[in-house]
């Protein structure tokens, strides 16, 4: 998948390849971070859209049927199979078959025909097949795009409120291979999707920091601006507590812990020994070690990066064609444990997670570098508002070394400074 981004936060102008691992590297302030918010909101705008679909239809196929089922319920209920024509198992076998089996969806009606001409071939047979033809007609609605266009806003708004576009107007593209899939056009008067919201990735989820895990009863708590039933058009008269990736971390992390099931490899497992849980009682997150628990804002950030990739992993919230999106994770680390971190990416990218990383760490993106020689990967360095392609790390080690390069000049002062005053 290919990222193409004009205008868009601080970003002028970006070109980034999203398969296997993507590092972006960069000073503070250069619009790394940009990337993953823009690409965290159009999976999850895309995500907000179905359920908002599946809401629609539910609604209107319920309405339907509520008035076919009471007219014909004495008769329905003597049937055998009358069940089936109860409004939400009916609605339910009806959304499930469409998503999912779009292909057996006339073979579906079909059946369901012949249950009823088996009750009442006569005016309950009529009053069924106008029901049916309702149906289709709701799902050929030609609101989609509206739809479309109000979830990829509620998410955008959730992660840049009003400073999604730099200028007048921003672009924002997606491309499988050749084949643009996404182009929106962001201006003053709104979003304008030009094609249909379509995406080759199941699900999305952004490290931001690992400090969230002190909050996390705070955020739980919160509500965000994605999750508001309804919104004003202009977006500006509604407060939010915070931004949707850290609800949908919490979520994540918060559910993994009280239900996850998913048995974690043993080579990976080798890099994740902390183990967190959830407490009910205190309503937070606390680490485990030696049978003791831990109150979470007692423990190192750097346990707290290695326990969240094991959560996740643990709900099964990373997997095969999702992407993982980390912000930064050197700050929290030790350079030591930088290592082991690097080592741990570059295995999840071994099962087909996608991973994308920004750092500001010459040291960290060096391991990376050097521990990823077999996998696809791509780097890219951040400056100016531009995102330029740096496989060879040129760039990263010209900007990022600058520090030092000021550190060994300022070792050359002190000897000289020294020798000038030596006695």
């Amino acid at each position: 998948m290919r990222l193409y981004l004009k205008n868009i936060g601080m970003i002028k102008e970006a070109d980034v390849k999203l398969d296997g691992l993507t590092v972006i590297a960069g000073e503070n302030d250069t619009g790394k971070s940009t990337i993953g918010k823009v690409v965290f909101s159009l999976v999850k705008g895309i995500q907000k859209y179905e359920e908002s679909l599946e809401s629609k239809y539910r609604k209107e196929i319920i309405r339907y049927l509520d008035n076919f089922y009471a007219r014909y319920h004495i008769k329905i209920e003597k049937s055998k199979n009358g069940f089936l024509f109860f409004p939400p198992i009916f609605t339910d076998n009806i959304l499930k078959i469409r998503k999912n089996n779009k292909e057996n969806f006339d073979k579906f009606i079909k059946n369901y025909i012949k249950l009823v001409n088996q009750i009442d071939n006569s005016e309950m047979l009529k009053d069924f097949k106008l029901l049916i033809a309702k149906i289709k007609e709701t799902f050929k609605d030609n609101d989609l795009k509206i739809l479309q266009e109000e979830a990829l806003r509620r998410a955008f708004f959730s992660e840049f409120r009003n400073q999604l576009v730099s200028k007048k107007e921003g672009i924002i593209k997606i491309y499988e291979g050749k084949e643009k899939k996404i182009e929106i056009e962001i201006n003053k008067n709104g979003i304008k999707l030009e094609n249909s919201l379509d995406i080759n990735l199941d699900d999305v989820t952004l490290i931001e920091t690992p400090i969230i895990l002190n909050f996390s009863d705070m955020i739980q708590r919160a509500k965000s601006h994605f999750e508001e039933e309804e919104l004003n058009k202009t977006l500006i008269r509604l407060e939010s507590d915070v931004v949707y990736h850290s609800k949908d971390l919490i979520n994540k992390l918060t559910n993994a812990a009280k239900y996850g099931e998913y048995k974690i490899e043993e080579k990976l497992l080798s890099y994740l020994k902390f183990d967190f849980k959830y407490n009910d009682v205190t309503s937070e997150f606390v680490y485990v070690k030696n049978n003791k628990e831990f109150s979470s804002i007692n423990v190192a950030d750097g346990i707290k990066s290695f326990g969240i990739i094991k959560l996740l992993l643990k709900g099964s919230y990373i997997k095969e064609n999702t992407l993982l999106i980390i912000d930064e994770p050197e700050v929290h680390l030790h350079p030591k444990w930088q290592i082991e971190y690097a080592k741990l990416i570059i295995e999840l990218v071994k099962k087909d997670i996608k991973v994308l990383i920004t750092s500001h760490s010459p040291f960290f993106i060096d391991a990376i570098d050097k521990l990823s020689y077999d996998i696809k990967r791509n780097y890219y360095f951040a400056e100016n508002g531009i995102i330029k392609k740096d496989n060879d790390l040129k760039l990263m080690y010209e900007k990022l070394n600058v520090a030092i390069d000021e550190l060994e000049n300022l070792e050359i002062e002190e000897m000289f400074f020294k020798a000038k005053n030596w006695k």
